[in-house]
């Protein structure tokens, strides 16, 4: 049984898990809850529609393959407009692209974090001391809802040298696309030495990027930004960081949990699925081509 619930009355509470990009009523502008109850599970799930489309609020969210057919029939019937239904980090069955999702269950004291693994925390101080001696300081500037353009613009100045990343956009588009809502600051004396930027609007913080400068390289400015954030946030009573995909090293530390999950589209059709594949494999390999060539 599939139903849509009042949002008005909704206790948000019950999204599970409680995470940004699970809760579409924080930036979408037109969303719905659906109540799915069957006979192994009762869980709610949000949906953005937009234009065409429809995205699942499910990462993290175990869907059998039967009830991600039953929810985009729903969907599909309800919003005739809707053609594709997109969902990412999904716990499912294996006939969507297998993708990798790390989360860290954060304990109640740093020093309990750092127990975790004993040598790497001992490394950490002697890294935070050699800093500290260098520069003379080592701290750690937090943004907390109101982030200053400059320290957006650092920051794509630097991921521009670290990973030839080229946002294209406005510093405040960045900050409302992606729902950053905190900036970690590391300051190497006088100078930025690594930003990190979070989520968290909810329960489950989201750590959405960071970057670092090279020149300082050496000192590990992103493993220092990344254990100052998790203090910082253990300070705060969080309890759960997500850190997504990808298979950098510091998202293995700390006891850090790994779960398979899937990422992949639905189809009103099979002659809409063709008609994407097309569309999807000209945007991959031709449009390039097109755009030299003018």
């Amino acid at each position: 049984m599939i139903e849509i619930i009042n949002s008005s009355s909704f206790d948000y509470n019950n999204i599970n898990p409680n995470f940004i990009y699970n809760r579409m009523d924080l930036f979408a502008n037109l969303f719905v809850i659906l109540h799915i109850k069957n006979s192994n599970k009762e869980f709610y799930i949000e949906v953005k529609i937009e234009k065409k489309e429809a995205l699942l609020g499910s990462w993290m969210m175990e869907i059998s393959r039967s009830e991600l057919k039953e929810i985009s029939t729903f969907i599909f019937k309800h919003y005739e407009y809707v053609s594709v239904i997109s969902f990412f980090f999904t716990i499912t069955e294996d006939n969507f692209k297998l993708t990798k999702h790390y989360h860290v269950c954060l304990p109640k004291t740093y020093n309990e974090l750092l127990s975790r693994e004993p040598s790497n925390g001992r490394y950490n101080i002697k890294r935070k001391n050699k800093v500290a001696r260098d520069f003379g300081r080592l701290d750690l500037i937090e943004y907390d809802g109101s982030i200053p353009q400059n320290i957006i613009n650092q920051y794509f100045h630097l991921k521009k040298v670290t990973h030839n990343v080229d946002y294209s956009m406005p510093w405040e588009e960045y900050i409302n696309k992606y729902h950053v809502t905190n900036a970690y600051v590391v300051f190497f004396g006088e100078e930025i030495g690594a930003i990190m930027l979070s989520c968290e609007q909810c329960p489950i913080v989201n750590l959405e990027n960071f970057t670092f400068d090279t020149k300082f390289a050496k000192y590990s400015p992103g493993r220092i930004v990344y254990d100052m954030v998790l203090e910082r946030l253990i300070s705060k009573g969080k309890t759960i960081v997500y850190l997504g995909g990808g298979d950098y090293d510091y998202k293995k530390k700390y006891n850090s949990i790994i779960n398979f999950t899937h990422e992949g589209k639905l189809y009103k059709s099979i002659l809409i699925h063709i008609y994407n594949d097309i569309i999807s494999f000209y945007n991959k390999h031709l449009l390039w081509r097109y755009k030299a060539l003018k």
